[in-house]
């Protein structure tokens, strides 16, 4: 959760002089763009122009590039340029803005030289922030703050006003719910995040002390970012996850590193992957779920250190989006659905038992075999709730029973339990 940035963390620094603007290029800087600059630079308002254009060669960048330099440094503007190194050293620009994939901040600076200006995207990272700043970035960005068609990015720096709805919450539960916040963001976005927010809303009006409503947020959070194949693709392209590797096995410079991944996606996981009307035809259509099982019968080990295997996992990773369209989507939100407004009901009559039905849905977790075994032995334990709700020890009942579905993988301990509890009391 320390990931995320919040801007309700940082204040505004006390300024000495007026905020001045940053300006980035469109795409098209041909034509009477030099002209529009020249118009905009001239009242020190702008204190930096990123020249950012793709799929240009470097000969042709260079020769755009001539009179936007020229008008930027009669102005006293730092002209910066996006992505590429080499370019700027060849013009000679006051620095270069890197993405989270262009290159080493130390590595740069040695070609560019001390006074180089040196900026890095850090999405919505607090953590890529500080690994930039700390490797000796002169500055951070962070966005996209609202929707754009300029640079279309998935990263959504989360709203103070967001965070700050934990606080309308009781005080026991506000960390584990601001947690969940940035959790839900990151996992699906700003939307998902608020309705993260709204399913808690009910539980919060028959919470009694902040037990119950805690442990829902907590099991809410966890459950609303269930583990999928493209969750999976997505952490492992991360790159703070080739960083961690490195360090962790003390890779130096001048060593290579390879992570291979061993994968072996079943059919039920490709076909939760997908939009719902296809992942059910697919179960559903004998033929075709045969022909998948044959496919996938054996896993494969993918290099994400690779170009190919990186790509497989960034191909993926960019279904995200469309998630919320997906087999495995819809069932894992009409399963929270279910379950909240169980413990909602219990909690009307028998509070501590709810604050355990809450707790127990951390049986579902993972996916494949672990997610179906947690799933299975989560609905046996619903299934004891009639019962459970007659006995005056019904909770500690089921936080019996919860601890010994959780003892193996057989459900051996979990049975003996069951049979332990339904055994006569000797009078």
């Amino acid at each position: 959760m320390d990931d995320e940035f919040d801007p309700s963390e940082f204040p505004p620094p006390r300024r000495t002089e007026p905020c001045r603007l940053y300006l980035i290029s469109p795409q098209d800087v041909g034509g009477n763009f030099p002209e529009r600059l020249n118009s905009v630079v001239g009242d020190e308002v702008v204190a930096a122009f990123q020249l950012r254009v793709k799929d240009v060669s470097e000969h042709e960048l260079a020769r755009l590039a001539e009179p936007l330099q020229r008008i930027c440094s009669d102005a006293g503007v730092a002209f910066i340029v996006n992505d590429s190194v080499s370019l700027a050293k060849r013009l000679g620009a006051d620095g270069v803005h890197l993405g989270q994939k262009d290159g080493d901040v130390g590595e740069e600076r040695a070609v560019l030289g001390p006074q180089a200006q040196i900026g890095v995207t850090c999405h919505n990272s607090r953590h890529l922030a500080m690994e930039a700043g700390e490797a000796g970035a002169d500055y951070v960005a962070f966005g996209a703050f609202y929707p754009t068609t300029t640079k279309p990015s998935p990263h959504r720096p989360i709203p103070a006003e967001l965070l700050a709805e934990s606080e309308t919450f009781a005080a026991p539960a506000r960390a584990i719910i601001r947690a969940g916040i940035e959790r839900t963001v990151d996992y699906q976005g700003l939307d998902y995040a608020r309705l993260y927010l709204d399913r808690l809303a009910p539980i919060a009006a028959v919470d009694r002390d902040g037990h119950l409503l805690t442990e829902t947020a907590r099991q809410l959070a966890l459950g609303m970012a269930y583990e999928d194949t493209i969750r999976v693709a997505e952490l492992k392209i991360r790159p703070s996850r080739f960083t961690r590797v490195r360090d962790e096995v003390r890779v130096n410079d001048a060593q290579i590193l390879e992570i291979a991944e061993f994968m072996h996606p079943r059919t039920q996981e490709i076909a939760d992957t997908l939009p719902a009307p296809l992942g059910r035809f697919i179960l559903e259509t004998g033929w075709v779920r045969g022909l998948i099982d044959r496919m996938t019968r054996k896993g494969r080990v993918v290099k994400t250190s690779s170009l190919r295997g990186f790509l497989l996992l960034y191909l993926v990773a960019a279904f995200k989006p469309l998630r919320p369209r997906s087999l495995r989507y819809q069932a894992e939100n009409a399963h929270l659905e279910e379950w909240l407004a169980t413990v909602q009901r219990v909690a009307a009559t028998h509070y501590e038992l709810a604050v355990e039905v809450a707790a127990v849905r951390n049986l579902v977790k993972g996916y494949g075999d672990t997610n179906e075994r947690g799933r299975a032995r989560f609905d046996t334990l619903m299934a004891l709730l009639p019962v459970l709700s007659e006995r005056p020890d019904g909770a500690a009942q089921l936080a019996a029973l919860r601890k010994a579905a959780n003892a193996d993988d057989t459900g051996a301990a979990l049975d003996a339990a069951i049979a332990a509890m339904k055994e006569p009391v000797a009078a």
